[in-house]
């Protein structure tokens, strides 16, 4: 998923840049090769903790639930490298997920063909291990204080509605178990967080705002 645009401009940044290292024995011809392919280098791999990732590899969430598909793009986030992920997952199949590089591992060819009496993960724990990385995506860019109760009733509204749709055959099981995650989501966000604007706020997060009040 290259944008030619972005590809472009970044090759005329690296051009441009090398003008002023100017070697006599290097033609310009010979930069611009160089350029380009500097320009590719961070949009098609990336290394973290000296584990190389390259487009199109194979991954899977190191902790937790398992999940796993293929790397189709790199951000650009050099303080937290991430990528977006395609599933290849058969519970999330074509449905694409952005995952940090710290918290994904390559599949081994051991993953990639398990012993016919290996457990399969429960499809429930994969659903929930989404929706946390949903919930910390949605806290972090749309903190406390935040709606978090009513958010709860609109997705739940979400999932009845797609259950009707899935059961009329006006939508996929995909896009239902979708809205499940994004309800688990502020249901995960309710537990951990509470809702501010309402004055909803579990213990342990009182708990813990006296202390940065007192400390």
């Amino acid at each position: 998923m290259l944008d030619p645009k972005e590809l472009s401009a970044c090759a005329l940044d690296r051009f441009e840049a090398s003008n002023d290292r100017l070697d006599a024995e290097v033609n310009a011809g010979q930069r611009r090769q160089a350029a380009m392919q500097e320009a590719i280098a961070p949009l098609i791999r990336r290394e973290i903790g000296g584990t190389v990732f390259n487009l199109g590899d194979l991954v899977e969430t190191a902790k937790g639930a398992k999940f796993w598909g293929e790397i189709i793009a790199f951000d650009h986030d050099d303080s937290l490298p991430g990528c977006t992920v395609l599933a290849v997952d058969p519970g999330f199949a074509g449905t694409k997920h952005v995952y940090p590089l710290t918290q994904l591992r390559k599949r081994t060819a051991e993953d990639l063909h398990p012993a016919s009496n290996d457990a399969r993960q429960d499809h429930f724990d994969q659903i929930v291990a989404i929706a946390r990385s949903a919930a910390a995506a949605a806290a972090s860019k749309f903190p406390q204080p935040n709606y978090v109760a009513l958010k709860i009733a609109e997705e739940a509204g979400e999932v009845v509605r797609g259950g009707v749709h899935y059961a009329e055959g006006r939508m996929e099981w995909s896009e239902v178990e979708a809205e499940i995650v994004q309800l688990l989501a502020m249901l995960i966000r309710f537990v951990t967080e509470g809702d501010q604007v309402n004055g909803i706020i579990p213990p342990h997060v009182a708990a813990r705002l006296r202390e940065a009040v007192d400390g």
